[in-house]
């Protein structure tokens, strides 16, 4: 994983399940934050020529107004740790408030997915 600038939160998530809305597991990591206890989701749709729900869209929610601005980056691999997908935007938060990241075009299936690493940086 590349190197972060300090302030940085950094965790892992393992996958559980599959399917719209399936839930995430704890497997946190928490090196230095804004926030500790950001939540993660992720949306499906089923993509019929690759026969099986595909990632659309991973939402984070619970994050701390003291992250607004900071960038972020969710990183989907596969159990081995290889990267499949990577995509990254700048937070911009009202309290309460999730943000989220479009995985659509990348077509990866919910099943090759084993882990989901975020990063918070401010």
């Amino acid at each position: 994983m590349e190197a972060l600038a300090a302030g940085a939160l950094i965790f892992a998530l393992a996958l559980f399940g599959g399917g719209n809305g399936s839930s995430l597991g704890a497997g946190q990591d928490v090196v230095t934050s804004c926030d500790t206890s950001v939540a993660a989701s992720f949306a499906t749709s089923y993509d019929e020529a690759a026969r099986a729900y595909v990632i659309d869209t991973v939402t984070l929610s619970g994050v701390d107004p003291a992250c607004d601005g900071g960038g972020f980056s969710v990183t989907l691999a596969a159990v081995d740790g290889r990267r499949l997908a990577q995509a990254s935007g700048i937070l911009d938060l009202d309290p309460g408030s999730s943000a989220g990241l479009d995985f659509s075009a990348d077509d990866i299936p919910a099943g090759d997915v084993g882990l989901i690493a975020v990063s918070i940086g401010k």
